[in-house]
């Protein structure tokens, strides 16, 4: 009994000496916590090729002629071609090839293709190649058809632009040549520079229990690091959207483009008004709603990307409300 007196005592001297509001102001500093939250978007070593798909293969056409492949899928490209249509990364797109002109006159092949979803079934334009009479021709480099590395491009993301929700086209060959003969196509592949998609789901885990209690969300920065590996230049960006976003331009966290060796720390990768992004997605992740992720890394050779811990982080001032 002894004890307890002393205890209520001494309370109550508190009391007296500092005031109520003091005690308080005590009580509230020793409920206090600072807590640090992160979330993870990439943390692994990641390369990736030129990716290519067939189209067409062993095909005879006459010169004046025109032959369709019919419906073939092109799934192969789909990761690529979603990175370019959801506007994540500039992902370059070429053809490739080889076919021979067996006539005694130049031919001109034209390639086109009617995407899945086309409304009036007519062919989009992609492409020439001049053969000279007997040439036998091998497309390996975006540069190598009639038009030019940046048309041919601007072509195929305009067809991969109107398909539906497969990854369906039909190739359509023409050859237009003065005399009589053929030109033979021995494959035709339509390709996409190399490009890394990584997407997932922020969710906000153990966050939510404090939702009631949180003060402040502060110091939100991108840490960790990401290090080129490959041996041309690497365009790295990172997004954080809630559900249904559209507008990918106002998702950028992060952008920037790696030298081959080089290695940049997340917060040398921040956009302006990257870090008052991280902050949102922790509030919005606090009361209880997934953000969605994208890290994406393109380049026109081989890439390969090292990130080590690459995650979002943030303060948060928490408080236990016990008046």
């Amino acid at each position: 009994m002894l004890r307890y007196f002393w205890i209520a005592f001494l309370l109550l001297s508190l009391l007296v000496i500092s005031g109520c509001g003091d005690i308080e102001e005590m009580i509230e500093e020793a409920t206090r916590q600072e807590i640090t939250v992160s979330r993870t978007i990439h943390n692994s070593d990641s390369e990736r090729n030129v990716k290519s798909t067939i189209v067409m293969e062993d095909v005879a056409v006459a010169l004046g002629d025109r032959v369709a492949a019919g419906a073939v899928d092109i799934s192969k490209l789909s990761e690529r071609i979603d990175v370019y249509r959801l506007g994540l990364g500039e992902v370059r797109f070429f053809v490739k090839g080889y076919m021979r002109n067996h006539s005694d006159s130049p031919a001109f092949v034209t390639l086109s293709a009617v995407p899945n979803n086309s409304a009036d079934g007519q062919p989009e334009m992609i492409g020439t190649v001049t053969l000279q009479a007997g040439e036998a021709l091998e497309l390996t480099n975006p540069s190598d058809m009639d038009q030019g590395s940046e048309t041919i491009h601007e072509n195929l993301a305009a067809v991969f632009g109107a398909l539906g929700e497969g990854y369906v086209i039909n190739p359509i060959v023409e050859v237009q040549g003065a005399n009589q003969g053929e030109v033979i196509v021995d494959w035709i592949q339509l390709s996409a520079l190399p490009a890394y998609w990584r997407t997932g789901i922020l969710s906000p885990g153990g966050l939510t229990s404090y939702e009631k209690n949180v003060k402040r969300i502060y110091q939100a920065m991108l840490e960790g690091s990401v290090k080129n590996r490959g041996d041309q230049l690497a365009e790295v960006t990172v997004y954080i959207s809630p559900k249904g976003a559209t507008d990918m331009e106002e998702s950028i966290i992060a952008h920037a483009f790696l030298e081959p060796d080089e290695k940049l720390q997340g917060y040398e990768m921040l956009v302006e008004g990257g870090a008052t992004r991280i902050k949102e997605a922790f509030e919005k992740m606090v009361s209880g709603e997934d953000m969605h992720f994208d890290f994406v890394v393109v380049s026109e050779q081989p890439l390969a990307v090292k990130s080590r811990n690459l995650r979002i982080q943030a303060k948060l001032t928490v408080e236990a409300n016990i008046f």
